[in-house]
This record gives structure tokens, sequence and C-alpha cells, in this order.
């Protein structure tokens, strides 16, 4: 395959267009696991996963690999004795004794998916030009404006939306550009309706390879459920699997991040084969640039969910915080806060308290789900939220603390907030007027207020972690940032992972209490006049009317 890409494939639009095609070692090493087969001449894997930084040429690659599928030597035909010959548009390959020989696709139909965002596609481009201007052009197959004809009922079709119109596809080859992007419903439809069309020409092993940069945390694209599944089967916690999950990406402290020389190699790194075209310097040009967001840089430029583009806090931050709290825990009759995030079922419930005096904060309550697969599988529709032990929990901190504030999200919990509101409520600096202690988290103002103010304490180091109960760390690790329309928010990496976060969230919560309580104090209450005062003080026959007779 690769050398018939070699000869007959030429770049598409750009500052080479035209060109012969040439691929680095990194990419040639690809193209072999891409086209790996077993001792039965069977294709090893039905989906590649390509994660590179941006700028590095993955869509032409694609495009390439396109090319190849449409009419070129990608199936297997039987192990060579040696002299055997493959020949196209003039040019021979001569097998070597052992070597897989190949044949083209029976009338192969390949779909280019690209978004809406571009409505031909990069691939398709590539593709295109190829058969319109390149070695390609020799065969005659027709180019329409809509697709490409390659003749006996097969064809190359660049597509977008439509879901419907892509069920009942006969694909043999899907490649799909950008996945990070495909966010929206009827974007994810598309996708699995053509994974689902793969299956109808066994025969000719159907495969699919999607292209990428990495994801943006938070926002459910297909790149990040595949991402989800790599590690699924990493875990081993995926039954059967034929993915192949390349991705190449560059690592950074965020402390590093204004070494040049640090984020130099890192880059190198992130570009691999791709430095041959790619200037690290320009690229860093950008990344130091205050107009573009550093998370964006990061994923985008490093392909990395390490650092600022994907975690809410560094582990630097929350390794300092440790240090700072040097062993230390809330004595009894400390003024705290608190912050509460329930769960009923397959999510975590926390309880934070916050030192006021100091910002220590400490792990005072934690349930989660069975984190063993196999248990958790058994146990989810079993398995749920001790509400007794919650409510223990809260009154233990109120009788060995002095509670300022105690804000908590109250779905699943609405009784016992309400229960805790009348008890307490009065004394606690107040979340709303009427809601003592009820604290929506899904308000994006409020919270993203709370998520800003608990980070900036990290990041200006002004808060202390005690390891009463280490398991706070770990959701603080777990906890990924996104920027909301109202500010920064926090989620997990996505939306069913088995990684929680609740106690990161019960800790901005118990942060934005902290601040409430500080500057409040409880209102005294108003005389009655009736019971007391002047008026209360006045002879009785004074307030009796005397009628003459």
């Amino acid at each position: 395959v690769y050398w018939w890409i070699r000869n007959f494939v030429v770049y598409g639009p750009g500052s080479v267009s035209g060109e012969p095609v040439r691929l680095g070692p990194e990419r040639i090493s690809e193209l072999v696991r891409m086209y790996a087969i077993g001792a039965n001449g069977k294709r090893l894997h039905d989906t590649a996963f390509l994660s590179n930084s941006k700028g590095t040429d993955k869509s032409g690659f694609a495009g390439y690999i396109t090319c190849a599928e449409a009419v070129g030597p990608v199936r297997f035909n039987g192990w060579a004795k040696g002299g055997e010959t493959y020949k196209f548009l003039g040019k021979t390959y001569e097998y070597q004794p052992g070597e897989p020989m190949g044949r083209p696709v029976n009338m192969p139909v390949i779909r280019c998916l690209a978004t809406e965002l571009d409505q031909s596609g990069n691939i398709y481009d590539v593709v295109l030009q190829n058969f319109q201007d390149g070695p390609l052009s020799e065969l005659g197959m027709a180019a329409f404006d809509g697709y490409v004809d390659l003749g006996g009922g097969g064809k190359i079709l660049p597509s977008t939306s439509g879901a419907s119109s892509k069920d009942g596809g006969k694909e043999t080859f899907v490649a799909v550009d950008e996945t990070h992007l495909y966010t929206t419903p009827q974007l994810k439809s598309v996708y699995r309706t053509v994974r689902r069309n793969l299956t109808k020409r066994p025969l000719e092993e159907p495969w699919l390879l999607e292209t990428t940069t990495m994801y943006e945390p938070g926002a459910l694209s297909i790149a990040e459920e595949t991402y989800a599944y790599a590690k699924q089967i990493e875990d081993g916690k995926a039954r059967r699997s034929k993915l192949l999950f390349i991705h190449r990406y560059g690592t950074i402290s965020e402390d590093d991040l204004g070494d040049e020389a640090k984020l130099r190699a890192a880059l190198i790194d992130a570009m691999g084969d791709a430095t041959e075209w790619m200037d690290p310097d320009t690229t860093m040009d950008q990344i130091y640039d205050v107009r573009t967001p550093l998370s964006d840089s990061i994923r985008y430029f490093l392909n990395s969910l390490s650092g600022v583009a994907a975690s809410w806090l560094s582990p630097q931050r929350i390794d300092l915080a440790v240090q700072r709290a040097d062993g230390e825990q809330l004595r009894d009759g400390d003024a705290i806060a608190l912050g509460f995030d329930g769960s009923l079922t397959d999510d975590a419930t926390a309880l934070v308290a916050i030192r006021l005096r100091d910002n220590l904060v400490q792990l005072l309550h934690l349930q989660e789900p069975p984190q063993d697969e196999t248990r958790r599988h058994h146990t989810k529709a079993l398995w749920s939220v001790d509400q007794g032990a919650v409510d223990a929990a809260v009154a233990g901190a109120m009788n060995r603390y002095e509670v300022k504030a105690f804000w908590a999200y109250p779905p699943y919990f609405q009784e016992l907030v309400s229960n805790w509101e009348k008890e307490w409520g009065a004394n606690l600096a107040p979340s709303t007027a009427t809601h003592p202690i009820a604290f929506w988290t899904d308000n994006p103002s409020r919270m993203s207020n709370a998520v800003e103010h608990a980070h900036t304490l990290f990041t200006t180091g002004n808060i202390k972690l005690s390891m009463a109960d280490p398991r706070i760390i770990r959701h603080l690790h777990n906890a990924r940032e996104k920027q909301g329309r109202t500010g920064p928010l926090i989620y997990k990496e996505m939306k069913n992972s088995p990684k929680k976060i609740d106690a990161a969230m019960a800790l901005c919560v118990a942060v934005a209490a902290s601040v409430q309580a500080r500057t409040w104090t409880k209102k005294a209450k108003k005389t009655d006049p009736t019971q007391g005062g002047i008026i209360a003080q006045v002879p009785q026959s004074m307030l009796v009317p005397r009628f003459r007779s």
C-alpha cells in the first residue's frame, strides 16, 4: 500500500499541491499497523483512530488512504511464493516470498465525513484533486461535483449531516475528519449510522479511519467517546476490540510553560514527522500570544489533555496544597463552612469542610459506587447512597464544629435539605434569602463563581488540603475544566466516566459558602410591641375604655 501511495498519489490543496506524496517513518509505521493482518489474512483492525496536533497533515494522510481504498491493492489476496507481480498504470511491484499479496476492493463504496463547518471536507478535497489532476486522472473516472464515480457501482461520497440519508449504505471504507467537532446529536447520529453500515459487506472487510485533534473535555464529542473506549481497552474492561489507537502528543507542566526550551521540546514530541514542515518557534509565538486561550493552545498544538488543557487543577497545585497542610486536620470547635454534592445511585456523594481562618479543606464524608467493573455491573441496580449515613455525617459536623455556613446541592436529598434548613438554617449564612442551605450547582453563574474562587485559592497558595481522607485528591485530579457562558465550570472527563469529581464539586460549594460566612451577621429579631416594650407596660386600666352612664 505504501508503494502504491508513493507512486500514484499526490498532495492535495496547499503549498506542495500536486507533488508526489512522501511519508516519513512515523506515517509508514502507522500505515503498516492500519493494514496489519493475521495469519489467516484477515484484518486485525476495523477502526483506526489517529489523533495528531493541528497542522500535521492527518486529514491529508486520510485522503491518501482513501485513494488507495478506492482503486489500490488494499485487501489480502494470498501469500506470495516469490516473483508474483502487481501492475498498475504502467508500474510493477514484484512480491518477495512470504509477502501478503494485495487486490482492490470489489465495488468500493467510500464515504468521507466532515462537519457542517466545511461542506466538502479536507479529506475529500485531497481525493478530488488526485482523481482530477494527479496520476489517478489517467483512469478516466468521472469526478462529479457531488462524488467520484469509480465505475461498476463504486463511488467516493463526501458527506456532512443527515443521518437518515446514510442509512442503508454499503460502505467498504469510511474516513471521518476532526471528530472532536462531532458534538451535536445530528453529527453523532451520522457517525453511528455509517459505523453500523460497515457490517453489511464482511467479505470486503470494511473499516473506518477517524482523525482528530485533542477533544475539549466535557463537550461529549465522538473523539472523547473513542478516547474513553480506548481507556476501557487499556484497563481490560472491553470484552473485544479491533480498535487501533494512535495518539501522538507532547506534555509539559503548567509551571514550565514559560520555559521556551521545554515548550519547544514538547512541541517537537507532538509534531513527530511533521517537524519537517512545521516550525516549533512559529507555533510558540501563537501559544504565547495573549489573544489565544492557553488551554486551546495546549489542546491544539500539543494535542494533550495534560496540564491546563484538561485538568481543572494541575497536579503541582494539588500537591502544594497538601504540603501546606503538613498533616494538619480540623479540630473540635473550629469555625467552618460546609459544601455538599450528592447523588443517589451511580455517582458519588461528598461532604467537604473548609476552615474559615486559614482555608484548611477536609473531606468529612464520601460514598461512591463500587469501582470494580465486574462488581459495578452487577450491583449498579442495587447500590444506592445511604442517606441515613449522610444525615449522620452532617449532624456530626454540626455538633463537632462551629458551622457558619452549609450549602448543599438538593436533588435526591430534598427532604433532608428541608430538614436541615428547619433545624439549623436560622443560624447559618444563607445560600439565598428563602433557602439558607440549598445551593444549585447547575446554576452556571453561581457555580462558575464558586469554581473560579476555589481555583484562585489554589493558584495563589491560599488553600490547604488535609489528608484526613485522601480520597479528595483523586476527585480533584479527575476534575476537568470547561469554559461556560458565565465562566469556568468543572466536569467529569465524560458523562458516564467512573472517575468521580463530587468531592471537588463539594469543595467549590464550601469555598462559596465560606465567602458568605465571613461577611454575614445574624440579624436580631424585631420586638413585638404587643408582647413587651412601652405599650405592654401601660397599666391595663388605661387600655379599657370608660363609659359614662
